[in-house]
């Protein structure tokens, strides 16, 4: 998949499109709810961990998120912003592309059976590894 990054800080009438990067989008059954998504950063490849249903209530409702993370679906495009202490990004996604790839992540996990597919006994082991 390709986004556009645009530069300067979120705001949807301003900044220009600064280049074409790509992205990969991963997804896991034994991370349910997350989707990674992986871009270039100059030399550097950057990745963001972000609640599928984000994704999937910007895409439905037109907006999502708060804070480091504001996802905007409006007409064919959906603009990702991304803010942390190391930098900001705004990715112009096309909606089609995130709509496929978030169908594809369905496809593995059906919305609602996300319990079923997490290794609980795992999580209770690992956060249980240091009490004693």
């Amino acid at each position: 998949m390709t986004a556009q990054l645009r530069s300067g800080a979120w705001d949807r009438e301003s900044g220009s499109v600064a280049a074409a990067v790509p992205v990969r989008l991963r997804y896991r059954a034994a991370d349910p709810w997350a989707v990674a998504l992986d871009f270039r950063g100059g030399a550097v490849w950057v990745s963001w961990l972000l609640a599928r249903d984000l994704l999937v209530e910007a895409l439905t409702l037109g907006a999502a998120g708060e804070g480091d993370v504001r996802i905007v679906a409006e007409g064919d495009t959906v603009e990702l912003s991304l803010c942390s202490p190391d930098g900001s990004a705004v990715l112009v996604f096309g909606r089609g592309d995130l709509e496929h790839a978030v169908d594809d992540t369905e496809a593995v996990v059906p919305a609602g059976t996300e319990g079923s597919h997490f290794d609980w006994d795992r999580e209770v082991r690992y956060l249980g590894r240091d009490a004693a």
